[in-house]
């Protein structure tokens, strides 16, 4: 697959956001990822929990969560976030 997101690297973690960063996350943003998923799983189950939510908001809000998004949805390989 060709990498045709911008040619202006992102700092991660202190290293640049490379095509082969992009596609190789690190443990920490694999684990970050891991975890938004069971939480969202949790949330939207019938005994969803607030803590949940709150969870999945700080997550989100991770410097390294949001780079690694941004830099997705240039590729093409993420949605774009609908705007309200």
């Amino acid at each position: 697959m060709a990498f045709t997101g911008s040619s202006n690297l992102v700092l991660v973690g202190g290293q640049a956001m490379t095509p082969k960063a992009l596609m190789n996350p690190s443990p920490f943003l694999l684990c970050s990822l891991a975890s938004i998923a069971v939480h969202a799983d949790e949330l939207f189950s019938a005994d969803g929990r607030t803590l949940d939510k709150d969870v999945l908001l700080l997550l989100l809000a991770d410097p390294e969560v949001k780079a690694w998004i941004a830099e997705m949805t240039k590729c093409g390989l993420a949605p774009v976030k609908r705007l309200r």
